[in-house]
């Protein structure tokens, strides 16, 4: 089958499910890229069968319906369904009685505004609720995403967020002792709680930041990452004179897997997140999490009290609870399994579940 790829921008995930799932396959793919390399992932390099949109929106468009009539697929898989792209390519595969799937990570949240919910159902309902059209959801809440706004179960496939988990392992296997990494930052005698992402504010870091420092004066808060949010985050650490809380900077695989071999828990606290991908990372190294309900990953991933915590997002309180529980628990078990738990959203897993999935659609 010749199938089409339609990804928003060249990044590690991506690449990661071109070698590790597409190429696997007996399938002939093309892949398209909406726009360039975020800057962070400049190093990157796309597949020789692929392109990269350049222009305005109209410009793009009209890249895209050559690229397609060149290429001329069976199938097409479109990375979300909102934008000028995703929606010439949606209209591109009906008018051409092309089946196509939207992938997603997006969970369903429904707008409090009884007039936004009803629009945005029209207009979802209207793009997705055909017989051409398939949902690829990155896990459970993602497929009732699909499902309340039109996609029928049985059009609805599960292929589930991954990452590489055996790069991870083995390059985890590679480093020096949990204890000596802690030595190397002067926090050997810590429970170390971790924190990778961007410093952004959908990610309600001063948050975690006055919990800590309520919950966890003796233990240690390593925060990995960057962003536009950082000077006031060294400023909120400052003015509150919170302890043992260390900024390592912005660090990417290989790097970042020596922060996650140093920790005992790993912390997502977000005010929003899709699915939270770093979730995936830091259990497929045996670490429990806490999660904030408000993160996409928890219901598949995280099985509370038993590898990790949740609490009500941007609620201080039940975080506290949280890290009190965590300080109390037997993190290794709880960590052992974060890995059981992890083994089923590899990438083998989805490329079994999309083996599956074409095999289904190409039957109708």
């Amino acid at each position: 089958m010749k199938i089409c790829v339609l990804f928003v921008e060249p990044m590690r995930y991506g690449l990661e499910l071109i070698e590790d799932v597409y190429k696997k396959t007996e399938h002939e793919f093309k892949y398209i890229y909406i726009q360039d390399h975020e800057v962070s992932d400049r190093e990157l390099k796309v597949p020789e069968n692929s392109i990269i949109l350049n222009g305005n929106s109209i410009d793009k468009c009209n890249r895209l319906v050559n690229e397609l009539i060149s290429f001329n697929p069976e199938f097409m898989i479109i990375n979300g369904y909102v934008g000028r792209v995703q929606e010439r390519a949606i209209r591109y595969c009906k008018k051409n009685r092309i089946s196509y799937a939207i992938e997603s990570d997006t969970p369903l949240r429904i707008p409090s505004n009884p007039l936004k919910a009803a629009i945005k159902k029209f207009l979802l309902n209207n793009r997705l609720n055909n017989k051409l059209c398939y949902g690829f959801a990155g896990g459970t809440p993602q497929k009732e995403n699909f499902i309340y706004y039109g996609i029928s179960e049985e059009r609805c496939f599960i292929l589930p967020m991954s990452v590489s988990g055996e790069k991870f392992i083995n390059e985890s296997d590679a480093l020096p002792t949990k204890n000596i990494l802690k030595g190397e930052m002067g926090i050997e005698n810590r429970k170390v709680f971790l924190f990778v992402g961007r410093f952004v504010w959908e990610k309600n870091l001063l948050l975690l930041l006055e919990s800590f420092s309520i919950a966890l004066p003796d233990a240690a808060l390593l925060l990995v990452g960057d962003g536009p949010e950082k000077a006031k985050i060294v400023e909120y650490i400052q003015s509150n004179n919170i302890q043992n809380v260390f900024l390592a900077g912005y660090s990417v695989f290989p790097d970042i897997v020596r922060y996650y071999k140093m920790a005992d828990c790993f912390v997502l606290p977000s005010k929003s997140e899709r699915w939270g991908l770093v979730v995936n990372e830091a259990m497929s190294v045996g670490l429990p999490v806490i999660l904030s309900s408000a993160v996409g990953c928890a219901k598949d991933l995280l099985k509370d009290n038993k590898n990790g915590f949740l609490f009500e997002s941007e609620n201080v309180e039940e975080l506290v609870r949280c890290f009190k529980s965590a300080m109390a628990a037997d993190l290794s078990k709880m960590g052992e399994e974060s890995k059981r738990i992890i083994e089923g959203w590899g990438m083998d897993n989805y490329l079994k579940a999309f083996n599956e999935a074409i095999e289904v659609i190409s039957r109708r």
